[in-house]
């Protein structure tokens, strides 16, 4: 049966909810599903997806970089790009339609589909580079598929998350996450904590590689509200598009990349300098108008998060809107939020898994709930016409509000 690209879009929808169809690899060798070109693996538990956003658009500055993210906002074309330009239409349609019977038979999930696709598009494309970014953990992922072509992996740091699937100890989590160590590629870790390095450190001894680690970032400023300058050794004055303090950690982690693949993809100063002044990642810390957007759906971003409100409210307080899915630790989350803004609206949004009013009870004595999200958003900014909303709680809530903003 032929699908046209919304019919695409719904199916990948209903299945998005699923996190393994179990059938994946046993897909990927019935198919012969392989990726030809060399590939930046990128794991972690928090930033992968815009440290992989910067890495493809270092490299971009003068190569054919294919880039697959693990999530999207409004249109699953947005995961699969190559130098920022989204797969066509018709591509998307033609690579789903070759398979879309064994989809259904091996019943897999919707980011299990995008890798099928986005490694059959790459391999069609002569490209110089891909940069993947992993669903979740690493050694079990859809994207860890045998034989891939890597010449480094990178993983962004490890927090507890995703307990039930990788590991109830931050060690167990960054060993799955090292599961996509390849044997005598170099590994580059990010800040993670020391009982997880050592965990890293065994497991990449094994494997034959050594891992780096980040450098020291160096006098991160923002500059006229909108781009955040820093020194990396040993460059001087990088720059990037954002007003978000993490942004300029992922950024960095690009420049690492490109520093340790200097002999095979080399880069001059200018062209990383060009690729790092890339548009920012939809969704994180985005501002439009009062109104700025961050899709933070665990603990640990919302702490990344609100180390940015000085920057994001302009020096002034900073009004949350907040909705989540019914799996989101908004005991922990919701608290993180309250010791950092002035005050938190709760509201909910159209999609299956959000929570409602009932889901907020033990929170509506500290935070007003406003049902409609529109409304509450219209509410905060007459209350607060010189300030700034926040819009946070999870990627689904963040994309509803993208497509009626």
């Amino acid at each position: 049966m032929m699908m046209d690209i919304q019919e695409i879009e719904t199916y990948l929808k209903e299945r998005s909810f699923e996190v393994s169809s179990g059938n994946f690899f046993a897909f990927a060798s019935k198919t012969k599903l392989r990726l030809h070109t060399p590939l930046i693996h990128v794991s972690g538990s928090n930033g992968k997806s815009l440290t992989a956003h910067y890495i493809a658009s270092v490299f971009g500055a003068k190569y054919r970089v294919g880039l697959l993210l693990n999530s999207y906002l409004l249109s699953f074309r947005e995961a699969i790009s190559i130098n920022g330009e989204s797969i066509p239409e018709e591509d998307a349609i033609h690579y789903f339609e070759e398979h879309q019977k064994a989809y259904e038979k091996y019943e897999l999930t919707a980011f299990e589909i995008l890798v099928d696709i986005a490694y059959r598009y790459f391999n069609d494309q002569s490209l110089n580079l891909c940069v993947v970014e992993c669903g979740m953990g690493g050694r079990e992922d859809a994207t860890n598929i045998d034989d891939l072509p890597t010449i480094l992996s990178v993983i962004t740091n490890v927090s507890l998350e995703h307990t039930e699937y990788l590991g109830t100890t931050r060690s167990e989590i960054a060993l799955h996450c090292g599961g996509i160590i390849a044997k005598g590629m170099p590994v580059l870790i990010g800040d993670i904590e020391e009982g997880c390095r050592d965990a890293l450190k065994e497991l990449a001894a094994k494997k034959n590689t050594m891992l780096t680690r980040m450098d020291p970032i160096y006098l991160p400023h923002l500059v006229d509200r909108s781009v955040f300058h820093f020194d990396y050794p040993p460059y001087k004055d990088l720059a990037i598009q954002s007003f978000a303090s993490y942004n300029v950690t992922n950024a960095a982690m690009a420049v690492e990349c490109a520093k340790i693949l200097q002999k095979s993809l080399p880069l001059s100063e200018n062209e990383l300098k060009q690729g790092l002044f890339c548009a920012p990642l939809k969704g994180r810390l985005e501002a439009k108008g009062n109104v700025v957007l961050d899709s933070a759906c665990n603990p640990d971003a919302i702490l990344t998060l609100r180390r940015c409100f000085q920057t994001a409210g302009r020096g002034k307080p900073v009004h949350v809107l907040f909705a989540s899915k019914q799996e989101s630790n908004i005991s922990v989350m919701l608290p993180y939020l309250a010791d950092a803004c002035a005050d938190i609206t709760l509201t909910s949004f159209e999609h299956p898994s959000a929570r409602t009013e009932m889901d907020y009870a033990l929170f509506t004595e500290d935070h007003r709930y406003i049902e409609n999200p529109l409304f509450a958003l219209m509410t905060l900014q007459m209350e607060h016409p010189d300030e700034v909303v926040l819009a946070t709680g999870c990627r689904e809530f963040i994309a509803f509000l993208e497509e009626r903003l």
